[in-house]
Order: C-alpha cells, then sequence, then structure tokens
C-alpha cells in the first residue's frame, strides 16, 4: 500500500517473481481488501493523504482476522517517533525508501519465516492447552461424579446442570444485563466448574444424604455445611494448580448457590448482587434439575410446573433477570428432557435382565 504510484510499480515487478502480489495507492481500499481477503504479509506506506500508514494499521489491528497479519512499514524519511509509535501499534520492521531489491526481499522473507515459526508455535500451545483442559475436564467430572454416586437418584445431576448453566449462561450472552459479563471464557470456566457444586456433599454421612424422609431440623443444619466444606475443598485442592478466574468461580458456586436473592438462603444469608452471578445461574439450575428429577424422597415433577415454580420464586429465590433469560430457552430446555428421558430409557432396556 503506498499512494506513489511509481514505488508501486517498482515494489510489484521486484516482487511477483517470488509471490502473488496486490498493489493499493490508498489505506480505505486496503480496508475494503482486507474484508475479503487476508494476506500473508502487509507492506504499508506511513506517509500518504487521507489515511496514513498509522491510521491505517490501527484499522487494520481492529479487525479480528487481520490482527496477526504481519506488517512492515515503508518510510522514505526517517522519523524515530513515528517508529516506536509504528512498533507500539504492531508493526515488525521498516524498510527505506527508495527501496534496495536484495534488502526488500531479504527482510520480507524473514518476516514471513518469523510469521510461519510464530504460527506454528501458537497451534503447539493450543493443541497442548486444548489436551490439558480436556484432562481437566475429565479429572474435575470425575471427582464430582464420586460424591454423586453414593446416591443413584443424582447419579446424572452433575451432567444434567451442567448442560442447564450452559444454556442458561448462552441466553443471558444473547442479550441480557449480564451479557458483558458472559464472555465465552467466563462461560467455559461456568460449565467446567458447575460439577464441582456440591463436591462438599462428600463429608455428609450417608444416613443424611440418602434419607427418603424429609431431614430434621438437626440433620439439615448438617445438610447446609456442605456448601461450606465445597469452598473450602476446592480452595485446598486447587489452589497453585488452576487459574484464578476458574478456582474463584468454582468455590463460588460451591459456597453460594444456595443463598437466595431475597436473603434467605444459606450458608451467609447473602442477598441480590451480592451473590456471585455464577452462583446465581447455579441456583436456578440446579433447582429445576432437582424438581424434574426423581429423588430418594420423592418421584419426579412434571416440567410445567417446575417452570411454573421457577416463575413464582422470581425476585425471591431466583434473580429474575436470570429466570427470564432461562424459561426464554424453555423449548430448548424441554428438549434436553425428552433427550434424557430416552437415554434413561435405553440403559434400563441395556440392563434389563430377562426372566427364564
Amino acid at each position: 500500500m503506498d499512494d506513489d504510484a511509481a514505488t508501486l510499480a517498482f515494489t510489484e515487478s521486484t516482487l511477483d517473481k517470488y509471490y502473488k502480489v496486490t498493489a493499493l495507492n490508498s489505506g480505505r481500499k486496503a480496508l475494503n481488501f482486507l474484508q475479503r481477503f487476508i494476506p500473508d504479509i502487509i507492506l504499508l506506506d506511513i506517509n500518504m493523504p487521507e489515511m496514513d500508514g498509522i491510521d491505517t494499521l490501527k484499522q487494520i489491528k481492529m479487525m479480528r482476522s487481520c490482527y496477526d497479519i504481519p506488517v512492515i512499514f515503508l518510510t522514505g524519511v526517517s522519523d524515530t517517533q513515528k517508529e516506536v509509535q509504528c512498533l507500539t501499534l504492531g508493526a515488525n520492521d521498516f524498510i527505506q525508501k527508495p527501496f534496495v531489491k536484495e534488502l526488500l526481499l531479504g527482510r520480507i522473507s524473514k518476516t514471513l519465516k518469523f510469521s510461519a515459526y510464530q504460527n506454528d508455535l501458537k497451534t503447539m500451545v493450543d493443541e497442548k492447552t486444548k489436551k490439558i483442559k480436556t484432562i481437566q475436564s475429565k479429572i474435575i467430572f470425575s471427582l464430582a461424579t464420586l460424591v454423586e454416586s453414593r446416591d443413584d437418584d443424582t447419579g446424572q445431576h452433575i451432567k444434567r446442570t451442567s448442560r442447564y448453566v450452559e444454556i442458561l449462561a448462552n441466553a443471558i450472552k444473547m442479550g441480557n444485563k449480564y451479557m458483558d459479563v458472559c464472555t465465552p471464557e467466563y462461560i467455559e470456566n461456568l460449565v467446567l466448574a458447575a460439577p464441582l457444586h456440591d463436591i462438599g456433599k462428600i463429608a455428609i454421612r450417608d444416613s443424611i444424604l440418602c434419607k427418603p424422609g424429609k431431614l430434621t431440623e438437626e440433620e439439615f443444619n448438617v445438610m447446609k455445611t456442605h456448601t461450606l466444606i465445597g469452598g473450602e475443598t476446592i480452595i485446598k485442592c486447587m489452589d497453585g494448580i488452576e487459574e484464578d478466574m476458574f478456582l474463584n468461580m468454582a468455590r463460588d458456586i460451591a459456597l453460594y448457590h444456595h443463598e437466595k436473592w431475597d436473603g434467605s438462603g444459606y450458608p451467609k444469608g447473602l442477598a441480590g448482587d451480592s451473590i456471585p452471578l455464577c452462583a446465581r445461574i447455579m441456583a436456578v439450575a440446579d433447582v429445576f434439575d432437582a424438581l424434574t428429577a426423581k429423588r430418594c424422597y420423592r418421584d419426579a415433577m412434571p416440567a410445567e410446573k417446575a417452570f411454573a415454580i421457577l416463575e413464582e420464586s422470581r425476585g425471591t429465590h431466583f434473580d429474575s433477570n436470570l429466570v427470564d433469560a432461562f424459561l426464554s430457552k424453555r423449548k430448548l430446555i424441554e428438549e434436553e428432557l425428552n433427550r434424557q428421558e430416552k437415554e434413561i430409557e435405553r440403559k434400563d432396556e441395556l440392563y434389563q435382565i430377562p426372566r427364564p
């Protein structure tokens, strides 16, 4: 990109023996070109009319598809201040005009090789990170499953609640007062942390955890301690291992998912926005699954009635914005419920022992 016709002609004739070249004489044309094509490298003149090279580079760096494209600035006048500004904005190198052919080709070749090395390294890191996250996810899920295996009725609870959490978080992302919070990274950590919400139940004795009838006041007080134990367990087990965002989110979910919007929940009696958003999201998913799944003390409730209970609890038990978002995905949630019921039926058929 250069507004000087002679420079464009010389550069194009020099490079087209080795590369496929597109020559453009303005920043505006360059930006239009980049909407349709992604080059391997950009040569950009600093001093151009209307939109100079610095402003053009700023616009290029705002385009996600072009952010990592290496940029070499073309400059006819040595200006240290401008060079520093260009490097700060992400320029890779400078070539002085008028060009020396060998120098031009050498700088381009060096920059392309370095860019290819960076891309290969980034791919390797991304693949390694993906593998590590998969291992972490399996360990976390296995740990949560170990706790829930003590109660056959809730054995699939962590899978279901994680799915409801994901549905709700994505509903918020599409348009809600919390949409700025629900970034892809936030949702990824939220879904990964959700299975740990009841990890503290590992310390609750079976006579309480699996009791078929209503708990006494004393038993219920013991049951409530699973939130405190869960939060403490996560900090002790994962401190120094996981990223801070995930660790804090997992702890908050385990500790506060039984808090209520009106302050009547436990263990701290938090109210409103003082309850972490991740715990408020978990609360909606947790209660919905508790209502629609069979438990040792009662049968599953029809989805229609469960949705009605959530709606009635707006502003008391639950954050109204989250209930509205959850209800907006009612069709998707009902499809998920139907899928779960069919899966259970298939497992029952698989393990059914025929009578002689």
